[in-house]
């Protein structure tokens, strides 16, 4: 493909066209008017090229459904992209605590890869970020080891973590007074339901089935807890 001379496009839409092999002979840097990538759904294969993710106008990116590999490699990122969709990849590793440099991220989709690591509790945070789906990868706990109740993302609302091998309930939830919707089923938690997980304002939905738990702390009075799935555990 050759897209470099078209310096005012805005919008590239080239999902579920059966395109293959790898992007990072285009020179992406040149496409200095791009708001909205979308590549999903094809076999596009080797590394994600740096130069997509500091593009200065982007908004949305999507590379889901394809072959990508490697590790990730985020520098010079922009600040105006909302939406990163990664999902149903080959990717690996750790994910750098770079990722912590995107400005305005509202969505991350990350799903079906095998990631490692992620910075949960970086040391900047992602004031707009909303949504997390990290489920079905590899994740054995935080980034750095600690048993933090920090987080990276004070506003988040939607985190999916299921299918990953996390054995304890990560404490920097305990202070996410934004969660609506937690899912850690598919783990190997064990152990006992903490009772802070109740304390959320605003949680609706908790899903933690298909663990290793044993014991339940009960509900804090009035929690906002509206659907909880427990099956699959020792209790």
């Amino acid at each position: 493909m050759s897209m470099e001379n078209l310096t005012q496009l805005v919008s590239l839409y080239m999902q579920s066209q059966r395109f293959h092999g790898p992007i990072d002979s285009i020179n992406w840097e040149n496409l200095i008017n791009l708001e909205d990538l979308e590549l999903n759904e094809n076999r596009f294969e080797g590394s994600i090229p740096s130069s997509l993710f500091s593009l200065p106008l982007l908004l949305q990116l999507n590379l889901s459904h394809n072959q990508f590999s490697d590790e990730l490699a985020f520098s010079n990122v922009s600040s105006n992209l909302a939406v990163l969709d990664l999902s149903f990849n080959n990717l690996e590793g750790q994910i750098s605590v770079s990722i912590l440099n995107f400005g305005g991220p509202q969505s991350l989709g990350l799903s079906s890869n095998n990631f490692n690591a992620f910075p949960f509790n970086g040391p900047q945070q992602l004031k707009y970020l909303r949504n997390i789906d990290l489920s079905n990868n590899r994740l054995l706990g935080l980034y750095n080891g600690t048993d933090s109740s920090y987080s990276s993302f004070p506003q988040i609302v939607l985190l999916n973590l299921a299918a990953n091998n996390l054995t304890t309930i990560p404490y920097f939830l305990r202070n996410q007074s934004t969660l609506s919707s937690l899912n850690l089923s598919e783990n190997h938690i064990q152990g006992k339901i903490p009772r802070w997980i109740w304390s959320s304002n605003q949680l609706d939905s908790l899903n933690l089935s298909c663990n290793s738990l044993v014991t339940l702390e009960p509900p804090l009075y009035n929690s906002t807890v509206k659907i909880v799935d427990l099956h699959s555990n020792q209790l």
